[in-house]
């Protein structure tokens, strides 16, 4: 086998499995076509819109200090850094 006929062989060889991958892919494709695309948004939060009811909050400890009130859904955890806080939660009114 001569250099010309082992580059077309190899040619061949990376085409197929090129061919083999991209049926793997398309076959995935239509079995599954109700899975989301990926980098899809994905909504990781309770409460997005901060909407009512808001629940109010008065808590104290060793890193701070926090009262008003915030959305149903919502938690602080400013408390848990090491400094002290002191952080008040309204809902806007406007």
């Amino acid at each position: 086998m001569n250099t010309s006929e082992l580059l077309l062989t190899l040619q061949k060889q990376r085409i197929w499995s090129l061919f083999r991958v991209l049926s793997v892919c398309l076959g995935f494709a239509l079995v599954y076509p109700s899975l989301p695309a990926l980098g899809a948004p994905v909504e990781q939060l309770a409460n997005p819109g901060l909407e009512a009811p808001y629940l109010t909050v008065s808590d104290t400890n060793l890193y701070g200090v926090i009262s008003g009130s915030f959305p149903n859904g919502w938690s602080d955890n400013s408390r848990y850094i090491g400094r002290h806080t002191d952080n008040v939660y309204a809902q806007e009114t406007n």
